[in-house]
């Protein structure tokens, strides 16, 4: 019995892998190191020529540089004037190799017309690269908004149509013990609660150019959970719904109570 206890423990050990530390970022030190913020979509993707190896996973993983054009909807941080970028990214040298804990690629199909929300940071080279590097760019600096469909509501089912996207707005009060009055940011919700999204904008005129780069359709409900969040709010109320209204969003406040 012993022997076999041992050899099923020896057995076992053969098949289990290590788990591989993530960092988690939170979206607010994504926008902090970041030097640019943009909802984009892409357009191309070429293959850059390089070789490497990902940085912080084991065993090495080898991988071949991309370089993928992005034209920009919404600069929500860096330079507002800028149109398009792009994005210096890897994908796997072998893509059928079977690994255990895998890498979080970014990977894009400009046929699919989806939009993304990125953030990057500027290389030497002109080119940008996402905030949280380039072993796990997925899982945080670069994330898709928008699923494109390549059938209309005309092909489907009512039931089967894709609905359009939601989204929830949010205010917060940043607490500062020298602050003489009380500053709010406003907190913008992606469309898919399993991912995570939320993007803090520090000021309405953010979130204005955040909203407009909305496909139209979309919906957006806020929910005031205090007079202090309604109060800050206030002042931009009109002009906000102005904006949905222009943008195609649908906009509904939900009182407390």
């Amino acid at each position: 019995m012993k022997t076999i206890i041992t050899t099923l423990l020896l057995l076992a050990g053969a098949f289990l892998a290590p788990a591989r530390l993530i960092n988690s970022w939170s979206h607010q030190q994504l926008y902090d190191q970041a030097d640019l913020v943009i909802i984009a979509k892409p357009v191309s993707t070429q293959e850059s020529g390089e070789k490497a190896v990902l940085p912080n996973i084991s065993p090495d993983v080898y991988v071949d540089g991309l370089s993928t054009q992005f034209d920009i909807d919404v600069v929500m941080k860096g330079e507002k004037s800028l149109k398009k970028c792009v994005l210096h990214h890897f994908r796997l040298t072998n893509p059928k190799e079977i690994m255990k804990n895998a890498p979080n690629l970014a990977s894009f199909d400009p046929r699919q017309h989806n939009r993304f929300l990125l953030f990057l940071h500027r290389e030497a080279d002109g080119r940008y690269a996402p905030v949280s590097g380039q072993t796990d760019p997925a899982l945080s600096s670069v994330q898709k908004l928008e699923e494109g469909v390549s059938v209309t509501t005309s092909d489907v089912p009512p039931e089967e149509a894709t609905p359009p996207p939601k989204y929830s707005l949010s205010v917060g009060r940043v607490y500062e013990p020298t602050a003489t009055q009380p500053e709010w940011v406003f907190i913008f919700g992606g469309p898919r609660t399993n991912r995570g999204i939320e993007t803090v904008c520090k000021s309405f005129a953010a979130l204005k150019t955040l909203l407009k780069g909305l496909p139209r359709g979309s919906t957006l409900d806020w929910w005031p959970t205090c007079k202090g969040e309604s109060e800050a709010l206030d002042a931009h109320l009109d002009d906000l719904k102005n904006i949905c209204t222009e943008a195609g969003i649908v906009f509904t406040i939900h009182p407390a109570g």
